[in-house]
Formats: structure tokens, sequence, C-alpha cells
């Protein structure tokens, strides 16, 4: 299996940092950080380019690139494409991802993570588009407990497919840090708290044709 892009999805800042995007594709070996620049195996960071270089659509690399970003322009994964590498040890470190990421064992927990971010940002989105605050507070906790859901499960099992890539090894331990920090294992416990007493309330209901009136719960034993 080969993989143009995988996306690591709407981690903290500090994910960027300790690796190799909120949106960006760590797994590459390079990051687009939020100031626009673009950081190295080694530490240093070179100015993303926004625009593909000249030579891109002479030799139809644009249509290359457009296909492989195809709807993932969220992401602004483009720039990474348009840089280029001038060491070969990030040429080598991302070519060391990639390898193992043919591996299914890793693929996989990495594809659903992408796919509980998506689910996030479409509770997020969600909860946008609602007008009473009471509901949209218990979109927001949705969203909340399926990104805690989502990081916690990539942790557990990019752990268990024991990456050999440098890249991955150190995302790895970065998931390691973080869901064992403060303030995740905080947002957590919060979120269950929250999520037990909302589902601790009970109501009647009581319905006369086309009335509803929604009544303070009564024991009926």
């Amino acid at each position: 299996m080969a993989f143009q892009s995988i996306l690591f999805e709407g981690l903290p800042a500090e994910a960027t940092a300790a690796t190799s995007e909120d949106a960006a594709a760590k797994s590459e070996g390079a990051v687009a950080t939020t100031d626009g620049t673009v950081a190295t195996t080694e530490g240093t960071a070179a100015k993303a380019q926004a625009v593909p270089p000249e030579c891109f659509r002479d030799l139809h690399l644009d249509r290359i690139v457009g296909a492989i970003t195809a709807g993932r322009e969220a992401y602004q994964l483009a720039p990474l494409f348009y840089t280029p590498l001038r060491e070969v040890s990030t040429i080598r470190y991302r070519h060391d991802v990639f390898r193992d990421l043919e591996r299914e064992a890793l693929a996989r927990p990495i594809l659903r993570f992408a796919e509980g971010m998506r689910q996030v940002r479409g509770r997020l989105a969600e909860a946008d588009k609602l007008h009473y605050a009471g509901q949209k507070q218990r979109c927001f906790l949705d969203a909340v407990a399926l990104y805690c859901a989502a990081v916690a499960a990539l942790t557990r099992d990019l752990a268990g497919a024991e990456p050999r890539s440098r890249g991955l090894r150190g995302f790895g331990d970065f998931l390691d840090g973080y869901t064992a920090s403060g303030p995740f294992t905080a947002l957590q416990s919060q979120t269950h708290a929250l999520q037990e007493s909302l589902a601790a309330i009970q109501y009647g209901l009581a319905i006369d044709g086309t009335r509803i009136e929604v009544r303070r719960y009564e024991s009926e034993a």
C-alpha cells in the first residue's frame, strides 16, 4: 500500500514541534507550522512556498500534487510539496516513515485517527450552526469526547504496532507524554464526568396530540 499523505489532524501545537500539522503531514518528515515555516529533522526551518515553482507547470507536477491533495485542501498540504528538500537526511527520514506506513498495523490506526478527527470537526461545525446554548454545549462536549477517544486510541495502537522509523517513534513518544499530561487527563475525566451527569438526568414527556410537554421526572414505582 502506498501513501502519498497521512494526515495527523487536530493535535495541539506542541505535537508539531515534537516530531516532524494542527493539520499537516507529520508522517512526511517536515512540518507546516502556524507561521508558514517547514521544520526539518535537524530542527531548522525553511519558509514554506505558498505557490508552486515555475517548473511544476512545465513538468505537470502541479497536476500530480493536485491529485494527491484533492479532498484535503483544509490541511494546506501543497506547500509541503512546493518546498524543496535540501538535506539528504530529511529525505531519508520521510522515506523511513513511508516505509513504516506500508505496514497495515501502522496504517490502520493512523487512518482511524484521521476519521475520528473528521468526526470531531463535523460535530464542531454542527455546533456552530445551532442557536440554543445548551444544545451547542452538548454538541461541543461530544466533540471533546471524540477527540479524547481518538487520541487515546492512536497512542495505544501506535505503541502496539512498534514503528521502526524515527519520525513515528518520535510521534509515539510525544503521544505518550501528551496523554499522560495533566491537561489531557483532566480533560478526559471532566468530559466523562459531564457525560455521566447528563446521562443521569431524567424527565417526563406528556404528549397530547401535537403538543409535547416536558415535565420534572416523577417515579412511577
